[in-house]
């Protein structure tokens, strides 16, 4: 029931719940609710009871763990053949998997190094966005382009599940439950991962996992062209040592 979640993405969950619930989700910001006081007594010009309303108004207070709990019973009950547990069903491999099913296991995951470079450049973000003159045109390209709220992470995933294998995963930092520096402590440790299976083929190593400029900076396929294959000094494109399998990292936790 208790849980220490890592890594939370809400919205792909909520989008997963409203599935298996079959029904769309309502987004709701406010509740009103009516507390009655009732006033008795033997007054003969009264009858009956005098009831005074107080209106009370506030907001769903979210909380995630308890989402999460939500979820893993859904999947239990009305996941059907799209759900692999592998933590609670025997004789199952990787192989009984369809591709977009979810699955839910046991391993330990790691971002690598290589990133944090990467990570430290976009914390500077802001400070490169405020120094940009717009009136610049490719300064002003830049400025857009620097802009983006999120970073995607890279994390690769070790789990019998994949026996010589790795998965492999682009984090969202809107979706850590931490600080990315704080994140490090957890990636030595056994941690249970939700995930959907993007695809049953695996990808060769050696292939390029995380390309720095479409995943790190967004840049676009016409800029990506013109660029070329040319990588930017101290920041290299992160390849897989193992052949890997793509995933959509629903949650993360201990």
């Amino acid at each position: 029931m208790f849980k220490n979640l890592i890594y939370y993405n809400s919205i792909k969950i909520i989008e997963f719940k409203a599935l298996l619930q079959g029904k769309k989700s309502v987004h709701v910001d406010k509740v009103k609710m009516n507390k009655g006081k009732s006033i008795g007594g033997d007054l003969k010009i009264i009858s009956g009871s005098y009831k005074e309303i107080d209106e009370i108004e506030g907001g769903i207070l979210p909380n995630i763990l308890l989402d999460c709990n939500e979820f893993e019973s859904l999947l239990q009950e009305h996941g059907g053949n799209y759900y692999y547990d592998f933590l609670g069903d025997e004789g199952i491999s990787l192989e009984d998997v369809t591709r977009n099913a979810i699955i839910r296991f046991e391993g330990k995951f790691k971002i690598p190094e290589e990133f944090d470079m990467m990570d430290l450049l976009s914390k500077f973000k802001p400070y490169l966005i405020s120094s940009m003159n717009t009136d610049k045109p490719e300064e002003a390209i830049m400025k857009e382009l620097f802009s983006k709220n999120s970073t995607k992470i890279p994390s690769f995933i070790e789990s019998e599940v994949f026996l010589e294998d790795v998965g492999f995963s682009k984090l969202n930092s809107n979706h850590l439950c931490y600080e990315i520096e704080d994140i490090e402590d957890y990636e030595s440790q056994d941690v249970v991962i939700i995930a959907q299976i993007l695809s049953t083929k695996k990808i060769n190593k050696d292939t390029i996992m995380f390309d720095v400029m479409k995943d790190l900076f967004s840049f676009n396929r016409s800029i990506r062209r013109q660029v070329g294959n040319s990588e930017i000094d101290g920041l290299e494109n992160i390849k897989s040592e193992k052949d890997a399998y793509k995933l959509e990292v629903l949650a993360i936790y201990q």
